[in-house]
């Protein structure tokens, strides 16, 4: 079974071929009977294709009772289809009859993820601010629920990011206090002083400061 939710069309007419090629069009009598006895072991790849592109509101409704995957399908298939996924009221209400218990992490972050994957950075608060908006109409007793699990993820989010930044600014400084050795050595070099007193001086390894 393939489940398909990508922004381009379904492309293949025939998976088996554009898995293993096609056969070259004229084969010698030897060959082509090689083939014809080979078939016998070559899988099928029969697939089910569940498309996304082929399913609308209506169909998604009254296909899917659950309302978790409803949700998340509504907001992927928006997205396969390159809409901004901006139609959070819609995704949100049918989480109406859903245990605020079986509201996870995983499934608040993955549906996150599609809400505000084709949104500009800066919008990204506000669609935040309204997914919780919404989820409160719902479930105004939130204990423990989809708005704290999404509060858990935004700030691992910017836990991440903060942990992000420090590392750059680490290997900024690092590779600042690098170029400054080599202009030291670079300096020192043009002096009477010995490439091996040079390397003591600054640490930099002596095959690198020859090279200056």
């Amino acid at each position: 079974m393939i489940f398909y939710h990508g922004q381009k069309a379904w492309p293949y007419d025939n998976l088996l071929e554009e898995l293993m090629g096609s056969a070259p069009a004229v084969l010698d009598e030897e060959s082509a009977n090689t083939l014809r006895a080979l078939r016998r072991y070559q899988p099928s790849f029969e697939y089910v294709l569940i498309n996304l592109h082929d399913y609308d509101d209506d169909k998604i409704m009254g296909t899917f009772n659950e309302g978790m995957l409803r949700a998340s399908l509504l907001a992927m298939r928006d997205y396969a289809l390159g809409e901004p996924v901006r139609r959070i009221p819609r995704y949100i209400s049918n989480l109406q009859g859903v245990a605020l218990s079986d509201l996870s992490l995983s499934f608040v972050s993955d549906l996150a993820k599609y809400i505000m994957a084709l949104g500009p950075e800066p919008e990204k608060m506000d669609i935040m601010r309204e997914i919780k908006e919404e989820t409160i109409k719902i479930h105004p007793s939130d204990q423990p629920g989809f708005v704290s699990a999404l509060d858990a993820w935004n700030r691992e989010k910017e836990e991440a990011a903060r942990e992000a930044a420090k590392i750059a600014a680490k290997e900024a400084a690092q590779q600042a206090s690098y170029r400054e050795k080599l202009a030291i050595a670079r300096n020192l070099k043009s002096t009477e002083i010995s490439i091996s007193a040079i390397s003591v001086a600054t640490g930099l390894p002596i095959e690198v400061i020859e090279k200056l």
